[in-house]
């Protein structure tokens, strides 16, 4: 059999809304990846080591081990919006952004949990199989741009059990998976606005741009197995410690001072992170609450000095001014869906 490649595969995530039932994966429900690593396929063996034998002779198999790992994908505008939103807990309905147009704005709230949210993930690795989890669950991710780049998006997952031998989903039904949107990457170009301001200050302007030359926004939200008597996998995960966010800028050029500024003075800060394309697109971070926590130099030689600063980004009690939320964070997604992301 000829070796099969990763353009080859084809991969699909579904929300599904009873954990370990996989529902089939179809039209829209394409996810374009650019890698997988969720773990190995097999059971846990228990070894008999009683003794008077020379050897162990005989491994009971128990458990299916969990599938952990992450997905990685190039950034769009349209089709990784279900991972962020079972991520982040929340969706609401769209808004039309004006009378007539096909664009359509998703504000994705964080929620203090995401019980209950998570879908079944297909990937068809050969002609003749398909590997199925009937539900994966999103604890976290993280974004990247680089300036010039296309904005990369990774996300961190736990599922029951690896299946390949699905009743649900098969080379017949994949052969129906279609996807969202083939193009419209989010690049961080000139179009990209980064703002940042003194959380109780006015709201963010044209004023308060930063320039920095690479963004990693971390958002983690820690998880505990379950494991059930009469079932050889996992139940759904549930939460264990608080959610946490940070945000890593660096810059090319030394600009220090107005950080090491607000560090000293212990200022808390407010930003906002916004990409968009010439078709309305919009992709958008805002960040009510951030902390500076580090800021450090190096001098690497006699070339230009750069800095990095990384923020702590936490829930607050009030909005501040043109702030949309008091959550840790919120995504604002406009495009061309129509109906809930989740729906």
């Amino acid at each position: 059999m000829a070796a099969i490649t990763g353009r080859e595969i084809i991969a699909a995530f579904k929300k599904a809304t009873s954990w370990r039932t996989a529902v089939e994966v179809g039209s829209g429900d394409g996810v374009l990846i650019t890698n997988e690593a969720l773990g190995d396929i097999g059971r846990t063996p228990i070894a008999d080591e009683s003794l008077g034998v020379n050897f162990i002779t005989e491994r009971i198999d128990t458990f299916y081990p969990a599938p952990s790992g992450t997905l990685g994908a190039n950034m769009r505008y349209m089709g990784l919006d279900k991972l962020i939103a079972c991520g982040m807990g929340s969706t609401a309905t769209p808004t039309c952004i004006s009378s007539g147009s096909d664009k359509w704005e998703h504000k994705i709230r964080l929620a203090p949990n995401n019980d209950g949210l998570f879908g079944t993930f297909v990937i068809k690795k050969k002609t003749d199989k398909v590997w199925e989890i009937p539900s994966l669950k999103v604890t976290g991710f993280s974004f990247n741009a680089t300036v010039g780049e296309i904005v990369t998006a990774e996300f961190n997952c736990t599922g029951n059990k690896w299946e390949t031998e699905s009743q649900v989903n098969s080379t017949d039904t994949i052969a129906n998976v279609t996807y969202p949107d083939r193009y419209h990457c989010v690049v961080f170009d000139d179009n990209a606005k980064i703002r940042m301001n003194a959380r109780d200050g006015a709201a963010l302007s044209d004023s308060d741009k930063i320039y920095p030359h690479t963004i990693r926004l971390t958002f983690d939200r820690p998880m505990e197995e379950n494991r059930d008597a009469s079932y050889n996998d996992i139940s759904e995960p549930t939460g264990g410690g608080f959610p946490t966010a940070t945000l890593e800028l660096t810059f090319d050029k030394y600009s220090m001072n107005d950080f090491t500024t607000a560090i000293n003075s212990a200022t808390l800060q407010k930003l906002d992170i916004t990409f968009t394309d010439a078709n309305s697109y919009m992709f958008k971070i805002e960040a009510p609450s951030a902390k500076i926590v580090t800021a450090t130099a190096p001098v690497g030689g006699p070339g230009k000095i750069g800095h990095t600063v990384t923020l702590q980004l936490d829930a607050c009690v009030n909005t501040p001014n043109g702030m949309p939320c008091t959550e840790p964070f919120m995504i604002t997604l406009v495009n061309t869906r129509s109906g809930d992301i989740l729906g």
